[in-house]
Formats: structure tokens, sequence, C-alpha cells
């Protein structure tokens, strides 16, 4: 998750008596098919005897809305004394093999107050993995370059005989 970060803000807004908007970051472990649900908080520092509202909508990072989330959009009005509002995103999962994605939940038009945070960070956390590699095969046996070998000239030896003390099974 990232520190939330704050607009710079003239200080006749900050005396004005409006609260401030803020958003959130939140995160979801994908899942490997289906949706699920990332839900964000947005938050008035104090109750308004104002009806305050704000528009939202989702905007791509890493993650692509129609692929990874399903975009949205709309306007959250909060009633006098109210101080939180969530907007639920819906998250698509599947079996792909990728990094973590991110994409934002974006304010803007603010009534009755003012945004202090303007973006929430949503990050899809990857919960796939690749499969194991199967085992490597060893490779068949090579002899040193320098074993004999029964086709090797120097292997035989002529001064060798036959002993039938030592080899009772025949004769070669």
């Amino acid at each position: 998750m990232r520190p939330a970060t704050l607009e710079t803000l003239e200080p006749r807004r900050l005396l004005s008596g409006n609260p401030a908007i803020t958003i959130n970051d939140v995160a979801l472990v994908e899942g490997d098919a289906g949706q699920s649900a990332i839900v964000f908080t947005v938050s008035l520092s104090k109750p308004s005897t104002k009806r305050v509202s704000v528009d939202f909508a989702t905007e791509n990072g890493s993650a692509v809305a129609g692929e990874d989330f399903v975009s949205k959009r709309g306007t959250l009005d909060f009633a006098r004394g109210q101080t939180s509002k969530t907007v639920t995103v819906l998250v698509s999962g599947d079996a792909a093999v990728e990094g973590d994605e991110t994409f934002s939940l974006k304010l803007s038009r603010a009534q009755s107050a003012f945004i202090a945070d303007a973006r929430g960070l949503a990050t899809i956390l990857n919960d796939d993995v690749l499969p194991p590699q199967p085992p490597v095969e060893p490779p068949p046996y090579q002899p040193p370059p320098d074993y004999p070998t029964y086709t090797d000239p120097g292997y035989y030896d002529p001064g060798w005989a036959w002993d039938p003390s030592t080899n009772p099974y025949g004769t070669w």
C-alpha cells in the first residue's frame, strides 16, 4: 500500500469550515475464477450540516477495466451528519500467472466539501503460481574418455592366455 498523498490546500479551504473528503487504498487477493468485491471507503473529516456529494470513477492502471475489474462511476451523496460511504468494485479472478495489478477510484466535483485525497489505489494481489517443472532426466552414462572399451585395441593384452585353473567354464 502507498501512503495517502494529500492535496496541497489553500488556507481559505482549510478555514472554510467545509469537511475534507478522503478515500482509502485497498487490496484484494484475486482468486482463480468468478468475481470478488473490493470496497473503497470515502470519508468526511467531520460531519456536515449540509448535504455533501462527490463524483467517482474507476481508472485503469496495470489492471484494465473489462478484463481485471468492472468499471464503475457515479455520485456519492452524504446525508447531513454522515461521515462515510463505500464504493464496491467487482474484481475478476483468473488463473493467469502475472504480477500484482492496480487501478484507481478517482474522486471529483465535490459539493459542500473539498477533496483532500482524490485517488484511492486498489491492488489486485496475484495468487497464481507456475506449475512445478517436470523432473529432468539424467543424461545417459558416458564413460570417461580414457576408459578402455572392448573395441579399444589398447584393451587387448596379447600376452594373456586362457588358464583353466582360473576359468573352468570353457575355452576362448
